[in-house]
């Protein structure tokens, strides 16, 4: 059961224990203004019920609850309350077994939708009964929850990098599922197939598809048809790779002739109840005789999906020094898993280099047990908030490694990195897929680090759009390009200046495999991730101010143009005048006001030299200027904290 889910029937038990308390001091005798008092009290809890209780199971009750708290409101004059009484007893009588009923409503029914993550009540589609139930956030029926429930199994997440996935009559929510914790597949769709079969013959066979072309072809439910079509069987055998899947998932079994003629064509592998397991199938709420179908060209095609992970044991014993720095504080639950993780990876030369900065739990104690495995360790009296970057000046390997001591890493993840930053000398920083977890490392569903390869000039445009998007607790880097890293004074942004200032000078690479698992959690109200609040909003808008400042002015014009061309007022720009004019508008546009400001910084820096340039090409003089200066930068941030005060 879900945490959320154990959190919600609590409270009901507490407001069903409440509620009992007050019936039970009435009939123990308590005079009518105090038990309408009560009454009156409990019913403004149960006017917020439905900020709890998942609107699907509310609904039900709804009626009767608003009813009983106007009639809760008019109790609280003493004539008619004397007049009600009865009613009143009655009525939170009522409201005690709506409240057991759903508490066994959010037992029963509440749901973890596999597809979309969310904690629903399936609901019958129009017309569809018991079969037919989808997901009221997502629309994913039981057919595409149990796809989904097979691709996890099978981890299509850790399949080979460009693995070409095909999903005939696509069911959106599919498609949504792949496109975002699988992207390092290259996934299409096609409607080829329909239940009314009124598509042309020819499009049946597919034939503008090259053969062998796929390595997962879905069939999802609009195109069950194609098993009553022999020539849409031999079309799906034809552009299958000779390892690849073909995948249905059925409410029942296939009918004998359209199992037969599979047959003839595939080796067909049948997965149900006993594969997907009872509480699996619970949880995507399919019926007990639905099956997942999957079709090969051979009987050795396992169902797995994931990539073979190849190490190279020689490497892994006489491999490069590699230094794992980790700095610890306050992690007594975790560091100890953490440091495991790093001692026992399939890569061998290993340099640890551990602090910690005057834990007051025990932590350092913990730490102490894992000596004989540190080069270094230093165990620091005042806490000073990380001693990572002093940690590396200490290192001595040729990559450096950040370890966070609260996360895990896979046992191969410095073995895979190594051998791609050795075969790849031009690669300055190697990183990993990353998933967020509970303390319990279970799994969240936020997928911030899956994120494809992209050019360093593709990067730099990512940072400025979106932001940071790489785990820097699962980088590799060469120490010569760590020693070399411009420092900067942030507070709140170093990983993602460190990044930033990086992809200028060398390429970085993401191997598409989640490696690392990163904690996330509150510990005493506070997460231990950056928690959002109002002054980190602050620092960090200030940091983006200050930094991007040096970096848009000190930016080469080539990869200046290769990153921000799509964005230039003129992709043509070539002159250095002209390229620092794109460069200040670049920065005038960004919503950030800090950015802005240092927008105006640079323009009083440049403007003799582009004056002209501005008013002839971009016609912006300095009357534009004196504009941009009262609508935009530092008055744009004034005019928000006035209104922020306002309120």
């Amino acid at each position: 059961m879900s945490e959320r889910l154990t959190h919600i029937l609590e409270i009901l038990h507490q407001i069903e224990k409440q509620s009992q308390e007050i019936l039970d001091e009435w009939e123990r005798g308590k005079d009518a203004a105090a038990f309408s008092r009560n009454a009156y009290v409990f019913s403004a809890v149960l006017a917020n019920i439905c900020r709890i209780v998942p609107q699907e199971i509310y609904a039900e009750y709804q009626n009767f609850f608003e009813s009983f708290c106007i009639f809760c409101g008019q109790c609280r004059e003493t004539d008619f309350i004397q007049a009600h009484m009865d009613d009143m007893v009655s009525s939170l009588q009522l409201a005690v077994e709506c409240i057991e009923d759903m508490c066994d409503k959010c037992s029963g029914r509440l749901r973890t939708c596999i597809c979309c993550s969310r904690e629903v009540v399936y609901r019958p589609a129009p017309e569809s009964g018991e079969e037919g139930l989808v997901c009221p956030v997502c629309g994913a029926d039981a057919q595409d929850r149990l796809l989904i429930a097979f691709l996890k199994k099978e981890h299509l997440r850790d399949a080979a990098e460009g693995t070409r996935v095909l999903q005939i009559a696509p069911a959106e929510v599919v498609g949504q599922w792949i496109t975002q914790y699988c992207p390092q597949t290259v996934y299409e769709s096609a409607e080829l197939f329909r239940d009314d079969n009124s598509m042309p013959e020819d499009q049946q066979g597919m034939s503008g598809i090259a053969d062998e072309v796929y390595d997962v072809i879905i069939c999802s439910g609009g195109s069950r048809s194609v098993w009553r079509e022999s020539k849409a069987a031999d079309a799906l055998r034809r552009i299958l790779k000779p390892t690849g899947r073909v995948l249905l998932a059925m409410p029942d079994s296939l009918e004998e002739e359209a199992a037969d003629r599979l047959k003839e064509r595939f080796r067909v592998h049948s997965f149900g109840e006993a594969y997907f397991g009872q509480a699996l199938m619970g949880q995507c709420a399919v019926q007990d005789t639905s099956v997942l179908y999957m079709m090969t060209k051979s009987a050795d095609v396992p169902a797995g999906l994931a990539e073979q992970v190849v190490v190279d044991e020689m490497l892994c014993r006489e491999g490069p020094l590699v230094s794992v720095i980790m700095s610890c504080y306050n992690h007594e639950p975790f560091v100890a898993a953490a440091i495991e993780s790093v001692i026992h990876q399939s890569y061998q030369n290993i340099e640890f280099i551990v602090a910690d900065d005057a834990s007051t739990d025990r932590t350092a104690a913990i730490m102490k047990q894992y000596a004989s495995h540190y080069a270094k360790a230093i165990y620091f009296e005042d806490n000073y908030g990380g001693r990572s970057e002093y940690l590396q000046q200490l290192a001595t390997g040729k990559y450096i490694a950040l370890m966070h001591s609260d996360d895990v890493w896979d046992e191969n993840k410095l073995a895979l990195q190594v051998a791609y930053m050795e075969q790849h000398e031009a690669c300055g920083a190697c990183l990993t897929w990353c998933m967020y977890t509970d303390e319990n490392l279970e799994e969240t569903d936020e997928t911030i680090f899956l994120k494809t390869n992209k050019s360093s000039a593709g990067w730099m445009n990512y940072f400025w759009n979106h932001g940071n998007a790489l785990c820097n607790p699962s980088s590799l880097v060469r120490r010569e390009i760590v020693n070399n890293l411009r420092k900067n004074p942030c507070s709140q942004l170093p990983d993602f200046f460190k990044w930033v200032d990086i992809v200028q000078h060398t390429t970085i690479h993401i191997i598409p495999r989640v490696l690392i698992r990163m904690r996330r959690y509150c510990k005493d109200g506070r997460e231990n991730t950056s928690a959002y609040s109002k002054n980190n909003d602050m620092r960090s808008m200030v940091e983006q101010g200050t930094n991007w400042l040096y970096v848009i002015r000190d930016m080469e014009a080539d990869f200046f143009r290769r990153a921000f061309g799509e964005m230039m007022i003129d992709p043509a720009a070539d002159t250095k005048e002209e390229i620092k004019c794109e460069k200040y508008f670049l920065m005038l546009k960004n919503p950030n006001p800090f950015i802005q400001y240092s927008a105006m910084c640079y323009f009083s820096e440049i403007f003799d030299e582009v004056k002209e340039c501005l008013e002839e090409k971009y016609h912006y003089s300095y009357k534009e200027f004196r504009r941009d200066a009262i609508e935009k930068g530092l008055a744009a941030a004034c005019a928000v904290e006035d209104k922020e005060e306002r309120k």
